[in-house]
């Protein structure tokens, strides 16, 4: 079985989740599967193609409209994303203004993953083949992640005003909501639990900080400790 899926979705897909794909082992790559659900604000519903991708210290998750339905999700290994973002970019971006869009064909021969342009449009389009990466030591709770509070530990004490993250912690997010346009919305519920993220009305995601200023800086939650000079200006 395979699915239908103009070109410039899969490249947005996978653009997006690329950010969020680092790590090793089963984590380096994009996680896809298919579903059914509404499309935003059109009526009943429609084929998904939906992604996630994780680098144990961010998730990122989204879906777009295609055509047909995967018995089984697949596990694109991250060198795989890359070589097909490099290769059908371009084709997206030469079709997007026309009224014929650029459409792949996305399913399995054996345990290969092939990934081909439309046989319907292009009888000797580009093929790329690929193995699955190890889909079975894929993390399963990170969907639980994306769609409840982080639970609150009894030892943790109130929130503080404080929260730090590694700088490549935050560099994803705001990668993919530059390339949307859209705000990035961040969901906070303890200086110490993940914080969950939303950009436009299809990606979700979830960040964790680091807390090395709790034993480091005991004390040092409250307010920011750098010195600041004021300028003598008139009123």
């Amino acid at each position: 079985m395979s699915i239908r899926i103009e070109t410039e979705h899969l490249m947005k897909l996978l653009g997006d989740l690329v950010h969020t794909a680092g790590g090793i082992g089963a984590t380096s790559g994009v996680l896809l599967h298919t579903a059914r659900g509404p499309l935003e604000d059109e009526p009943g519903t429609t084929d998904l193609l939906v992604g996630t991708s994780t680098d144990h210290f961010t998730v990122g998750h989204t879906y777009v409209e295609c055509y047909g339905q995967l018995p089984d999700a697949m596990l694109w290994p991250l060198a795989d994303v890359r070589a097909v973002l490099g290769a059908y970019r371009p084709k997206a971006a030469l079709t997007r203004n026309k009224s014929e869009k650029h459409t792949v064909v996305i399913g399995r021969e054996a345990d290969v993953i092939v990934v081909r342009e439309d046989p319907d449009l292009f009888n000797d389009g580009l093929t790329i083949r690929f193995s699955e990466g190890p889909i079975s030591k894929y993390p399963t709770g990170l969907w639980r992640a994306l769609t409840s509070a982080p639970p609150i530990a009894d030892d943790w004490g109130p929130a503080e005003p404080r929260s730090d993250f590694y700088p490549d912690v935050l560099k994803p997010f705001l990668a993919v909501a530059k390339a949307r346009k859209e705000d990035l919305q961040v969901y906070r519920y303890h200086h110490r639990a993940r914080y969950l993220v939303q950009i436009g009305n299809r990606y979700v995601g979830a960040a964790q900080p680091h807390n090395l200023w709790t034993t480091q800086n005991p004390g040092g939650g409250s307010a920011p400790a750098a010195d600041v000079y004021a300028p003598a200006l008139a009123d």
